[in-house]
């Protein structure tokens, strides 16, 4: 495993790591008493927790609580950046007490970054190497912003008095935000949940009012259509990056889903000036 350090200061409670893994490796990847972003720049790993374990793949990027069990396997030569947030660095009380410590108390081990954060998360680190005055500054902006969507989507769990899903369940639906370019079987998500794939039925039934693949097929069609709203990729690409396998079976998905077809739903952008 080679490191390359992008940034320390004594001063600011923040180090950022470049880490290289060539392939098959598994390199030391302890638990810290420090809050770690990862940001998957290049290949596949996966990182094995206590009950459950998530694969990264480039773009992914992952919060990881303090002292959360985890090790890593590299499945291709990958790199990645490693930045860790030292115990000072949320130095507001308010901030610290209403939404960081329920959320680092809160028994999550991980938690995927959505595809709004992971791009702040990059933005950071951008401005982080480019060194410019008042960087830091810039760096602690991004990593609020990215706190600040965790916590909003974790309110049931932080902020209204405990958690109202249960933790196998969180983890299942973790593990599909971080594959949703993947078509998973409900044996690979019951065992994210560390679970039966008969409990894991249940559990979106009893949950959720839906079956984990009906679930995720759900989570893929939406992230396709956020896809048609945002880029201009072509809808053959976006099915490949939803994890179809065809693009006329990733068409009689959305159409049964959306009530029009991919094309139809890109078009009402255009009609409607690209503002929803």
């Amino acid at each position: 495993m080679k490191e390359t350090l992008l940034y320390y200061s004594s001063l600011f409670p923040v180090s950022v790591r470049r880490v290289s893994v060539e392939k098959g490796k598994r390199p030391a990847f302890p638990a810290s008493d420090e809050l770690t972003l990862v940001l998957m720049e290049e290949g596949d790993v996966t990182l094995f927790f206590k009950e459950t374990n998530v694969p990264l793949v480039m773009p992914a990027a992952l919060f990881i609580n303090r002292l959360a069990d985890r090790r890593l396997l590299a499945n291709t030569d990958a790199t990645f950046t490693l930045i860790r947030l030292g115990k000072g660095f949320f130095t507001q009380d308010f901030t610290k007490d209403k939404f960081i410590i329920p959320l680092v108390h809160g028994g999550v081990e991980f938690l995927t970054l959505p595809s709004r954060a992971r791009a702040r998360l990059e933005e950071s680190i951008d401005a982080l190497e480019e060194g410019r005055f008042a960087f830091e500054l810039a760096f602690e902006a991004g990593i609020l912003d990215i706190f600040a969507m965790l916590c909003y989507e974790q309110a049931e769990r932080i902020g209204h008095g405990g958690p109202v899903q249960d933790v196998r369940l969180t983890r299942m639906l973790d593990f599909m935000e971080a594959n949703k370019e993947r078509r998973l079987s409900l044996e690979e998500i019951a065992k994210a949940g560390f679970v039966s794939q008969r409990e894991a039925s249940r559990l979106f039934e009893r949950l959720l009012s839906s079956s984990p693949m009906k679930h995720f097929l759900s989570m893929r069609l939406a992230e396709a259509a956020r896809l048609l709203e945002s880029s201009d990729e072509p809808v053959a690409r976006i099915a490949e990056k939803t994890g179809f396998e065809s693009l006329s079976h990733f068409s009689t998905c959305f159409r049964k889903s959306y009530s029009m077809s991919p094309t139809a739903y890109r078009a009402r952008r255009g009609r409607q000036g690209g503002c929803h």
